[in-house]
């Protein structure tokens, strides 16, 4: 079996542990548990309030070595199997290597909203964050413009910033991602937004992969991600209660995923 490391990136202390995975805290770089944390090695861990868990994603890259790499969270992990009541569904190793020798990345199931991602950024966030990053893309990397206007044109795309893939493959996507980002810092100043708003650039690499995965034209495994914070219910009665509590979430943002 190939060497699969699961990372779930938390800020909070660890409340559930999920079979196969390994935590990395992020935030504050303190660190008073047993946990992986982003403030060491090769780090950018200063930046989690505008970057999120790209902290964390920027660490496992700089970092760590393996056959295969998951970005997962503390809410959400990638699940298949409907019936795995004990572990919440989740995907596990031996499932993961067969689906990635058919499919080059496992992602989240494909969001479908009633605009384009661009519109939907410009509604929600500074309005010109995206200008400035076509810019770049335009200077660096020129390749990469149709995939940008058909992604960003469109109205359905991957989110979550989580992914499973080759180590390698991974490399490649951080190292386009983090120039694209560390580039944009020059232009765009989250000092001036609210705590929401000044996580900019977590929000932007969302958009991002999806060019990434475009322009490159990988074969992409779309699967569910559950959320497994079903609070004090535990078990089969905890799973419902997430699953509903997925659905009505859905539908009061009118928001459903592509099949």
């Amino acid at each position: 079996m190939k060497d699969i490391k699961l990372w779930v990136v938390t800020h909070k202390k660890k409340n559930i542990s999920y079979p196969y995975r390994t935590y990395i805290k992020v935030g504050n770089g303190e660190n008073n548990t047993d946990m992986v944390t982003d403030a060491t090695g090769d780090n950018i861990a200063e930046k989690n309030k505008n970057y999120c868990e790209l902290t964390a994603i920027y660490w496992i890259w700089k970092n760590t070595n393996c056959d295969i790499v998951g970005i997962e969270h503390y809410r959400r992990v990638f699940g298949f199997n409907l019936f795995d009541v004990k572990n919440y569904f989740i995907l596990k190793p031996k499932k993961i290597e067969k689906v990635l020798k058919k499919y080059s990345v496992i992602c989240p199931k494909k969001f479908k909203f009633k605009d384009t991602l661009l519109n939907r950024y410009r509604q929600n966030f500074d309005e010109n964050d995206f200008d400035i990053i076509r810019r770049i893309i335009d200077e660096k990397y020129p390749d990469y413009l149709n995939s940008y206007d058909y992604v960003m044109n469109s109205n359905f795309g991957t989110m979550c910033n989580m992914m499973i893939c080759s180590k390698e493959l991974f490399n490649s996507y951080c190292e386009w991602l983090f120039d694209i980002l560390f580039e944009s810092e020059k232009y765009i100043d989250p000092s001036n937004r609210d705590a929401y708003r000044a996580r900019v650039f977590g929000f932007l690499s969302e958009r991002l992969l999806n060019i990434w995965l475009v322009k490159n034209e990988l074969k992409v495994k779309y699967v569910s991600v559950i959320r497994t914070d079903g609070g004090r219910f535990k078990g089969l009665i905890g799973v419902f209660i997430t699953k509903i509590k997925c659905l009505l979430q859905k539908k009061i943002v009118k928001v459903k995923y592509e099949k």
